[in-house]
């Protein structure tokens, strides 16, 4: 079992966790926990929508195609997205 974890920050939006999520499925990746919160931006009022995700996969998961398409939908919502491997 590959142990993941995801880190989003980005300008809060209605339906970054169901964008996320979606892609999170299409590569049959287990969301095992899960938080968010939203805190005020530093230099302005807006607001940022954070998560944290500690996730599993199939050993033999296509690491790589994942993480190409959280790039993509990272550049499509205008949030960062990290994906790491944990122990």
């Amino acid at each position: 079992m590959a142990h993941l974890s995801l880190n989003l920050v980005g300008h809060d939006r209605i339906g970054i966790v169901r964008e996320v999520s979606q892609v999170l499925a299409r590569h049959a990746v287990n969301v095992e926990e899960l938080a968010t919160y939203t805190s005020s931006a530093p230099m302005s009022a807006e607001i940022l929508f954070h998560c944290e995700a500690e996730l599993t996969a199939a050993p033999d998961f296509n690491a790589r195609a994942l993480k190409a398409e959280l790039e993509k939908l990272s550049d499509e919502l205008m949030v960062d997205i990290t994906l790491g491997e944990t122990l």
